[in-house]
């Protein structure tokens, strides 16, 4: 006969009693402070996997009191005392799996509308749709507090609907971060907001509209401020806008897993928030801004199990879809529309009134050069933004003074006691990245920089230059993003998303956009069609011709255009690229061993690094930053061949004085 080991049973008893007091500890509540608008019990949820995910934290907000709660009053009492069934997640969610869009195309029925009522911003969108009064519950499970659903755009507005977690397209190997996804029906998830104050789990944020910008593509941050920013003041900028926007909290979708919201994000965004202090102090911005949070604080927060409310939720950036379905639970065979969200690439601004909107600000059309004054809306952006952040301060030029005293400082330029504003000193920042386009040689041009005597003035006095690497990685707040450009009075750097934050550097401030080399071979192809002939040149290799452009601005360097900055650009040459550097000086073979299976990924203008010759930054530091009287000709003069001023703020020959007014000029190549 088979007998089980009599000795196993204590260890059975001790393994029950184990799992019982992990089952216990698992929902045990407990109050503790949250960094949030509004600060709700939590719950200590027992997981198999992590949930939480280290590219994202939760953004510090001002705290408010702590709420506590019936300790039985959990949010699945919820789903058990209302009778919910919530939408399954999709927890297998596959992240390559591909979009298979159906039904009708949603429109905005305000968005063509010209008369004289007032809507908010995102009702002139295509792509932003918005729902009342929701609730997220325990594990991203959602659902409406009031029996009510409307295509009145007056009205609340209560679909069913899905958020799809699917990226519109994919690039470089990257995958859908498949914990951005919600589903809500509104016909079976109706629970009346009176009966959960009632029980006492549900909290309602302060902030009534919350916005979640989609960011598919243009998580790197030039392509989030040309193409979500640029967009969303648009909308805001409208002239039927009717919402200040201090009463929002903005979130960033980043389509992509293993891509990071980062803390340019939460810069850009706080821009969007015109503080307006009481007397005459503002708030210091760690303590007053509302910063921009990721979408997975809203879906899948740091403490899950709370049931969260928001009288509006508003995402943006998306494209809606919808099909007709059948109502549950009635006997009239009612139907409604059943919306589906999917990542769009970017958020439309389409209206019949937007400020400073035409069709040359497109910034690959040629127009640029025809009528490059015509585009204002960058100029204005810029301006709206650096006005909002800078009602955060008590004074910003005092705290740009003490950044600049700490720079120096910290290179024993100065002493402790100089409590001057430093305007003596020229800051010149170099800009650098952790990975590709990673300025190889810029410690020993900061070297060089730095030990330079030859700087001089006009005037032919001693000039002070000093300069300092910038990384915006290295920084741990946007408040020191914002300072740390504010301080300099220049930024050199390669083209690419590290110079968007040049935004925020001082009127006329100097910015050098150093343009890689792209390769070229010409070649023209000839045919004739009745007997005429048709030729086409083409270029046999080297992508990326459009960040070199010198006849109008790059896409990066278009964000600098008719705005306050002085902005230049600089090709850099074949001696840049430390690629292939032996071969023979032919071209075709240069092509050849570049082109190379072996060398084909690094030769990639955006992943390549990349060197300069000292001499470059020294000249463009002597030729322009230390230019005391900016006289249009004598620009144009030391630019010589070198380099292209595309946005430049100069004086005429004829009115050459110090005190006359500076004028904006472009001189492209």
């Amino acid at each position: 006969m088979n007998r089980r080991p009599i000795f196993l049973l204590p260890l059975l008893f001790v393994s029950i009693l184990l799992v019982l007091s992990n089952y216990y500890t698992s929902f045990h509540l407990k109050s503790q402070s949250v960094d949030d608008s509004f600060s709700p019990p939590q719950i200590e949820v027992h997981r198999t996997h992590p949930q939480t995910h280290g590219n994202y934290t939760q953004t510090s907000l001002s705290n408010t009191s702590q709420h506590h709660v019936n300790s039985t009053a959990t949010n699945i009492d919820i789903a058990k005392y209302f009778n919910l069934t919530f939408p399954k997640k999709n927890n297998n969610a596959d992240p390559f799996a591909p979009q298979k869009r159906t039904g009708t195309v949603w429109t905005s029925p305000t968005k063509h509308q010209d008369n004289n009522e007032k809507y908010h911003w995102w009702q002139y969108s295509d792509t932003c749709f918005a729902v009342d009064d929701i609730c997220r519950a325990f594990q991203n499970q959602w659902f409406y507090n009031r029996k009510y659903h409307t295509n009145n755009i007056n009205q609340q507005h209560q679909p069913s609907f899905e958020l799809k977690y699917m990226p519109y397209a994919y690039s470089r190997g990257t995958w859908a971060d498949t914990r951005i996804q919600m589903n809500v029906d509104s016909t079976s998830q109706f629970v009346p907001w009176e009966k959960l104050k009632e029980l006492n789990v549900c909290q309602v944020s302060p902030v009534p509209y919350h916005v979640v910008l989609q960011s598919n593509y243009n998580d790197m941050i030039g392509e989030f401020y040309l193409r979500t920013m640029l967009d969303l003041y648009k909308l805001i900028s409208s002239t039927h806008t009717s919402i200040s926007q201090d009463e929002t909290q903005y979130y960033v979708h980043i389509a992509y897993e293993n891509k990071k919201m980062l803390d340019a994000h939460k810069l850009m965004l706080s821009g969007m928030h015109p503080l307006r202090p009481t007397g005459n102090n503002a708030v210091h911005p760690n303590s007053s801004i509302r910063w921009a949070k990721s979408a997975v604080d809203l879906m899948e927060p740091e403490h899950d199990g709370v049931c969260q409310c928001y009288s509006k939720l508003i995402f943006c950036g998306y494209n809606a879809t919808y099909t007709r379905q059948s109502l549950h639970n009635t006997s009239d065979n009612s139907t409604q529309n059943k919306f589906d969200l999917w990542p769009s690439t970017f958020v439309d601004a389409a209206s019949t009134e937007i400020k400073g909107v035409t069709s040359s600000c497109d910034p690959i059309s040629p127009l640029l050069a025809q009528d490059p004054y015509k585009c204002q809306v960058y100029a204005k952006l810029k301006a709206y933004l650096l006005s909002n952040i800078e009602s955060h301060y008590n004074n910003i030029e005092d705290s740009v003074a003490e950044y600049r005293r700490q720079i120096l400082r910290e290179r024993n330029l100065i002493n402790e006691s100089y409590n001057g504003d430093t305007r003596e000193w020229a800051v010149v920042g170099l800009a650098q990245r952790s990975s590709r386009r990673v300025w190889l040689n810029l410690t020993q041009i900061m070297d060089v920089c730095n030990n330079n005597s030859q700087f001089r003035y006009q005037n032919d006095t001693q000039a002070n230059v000093v300069c300092i690497e910038v990384n915006v990685e290295n920084t741990t707040t946007p408040h020191e993003q914002f300072l740390l450009h504010r301080s300099l009075d220049a930024l050199i750097g390669v083209h690419g998303a590290q110079m968007t934050q040049a935004l925020f550097m001082r009127p006329t401030a100097h910015v050098l956009e150093l343009l890689p080399w792209i390769p070229s071979i010409r070649k023209v192809h000839c045919s004739f069609v009745f007997r005429v002939p048709l030729c086409m040149s083409y270029k046999a290799y080297g992508r990326g011709s459009w960040t070199a452009r010198t006849s109008i601005p790059t896409p990066i360097g278009i964000m600098f255009h008719n705005t306050d900055l002085n902005h230049y650009g600089y090709s850099l040459n074949r001696s840049s690229l430390l690629l292939c550097e032996g071969v023979s000086s032919s071209p075709e073979l240069d092509k050849e061993c570049l082109t190379s299976k072996e060398n084909a990924d690094k030769f990639a203008w955006d992943k390549r690094d990349f060197r300069v010759n000292h001499s470059v930054v020294m000249e463009f530091i002597k030729r322009f930053v230390l230019r005391t009287a900016h006289v249009c000709k004598d620009l144009i003069d030391e630019a010589r061949r070198e380099f292209v001023m595309y946005n430049v703020w100069c004086r005429n020959e004829s009115d050459s004085s110090d005190g006359a007014p500076l004028e904006l000029k472009h001189f492209y190549r």
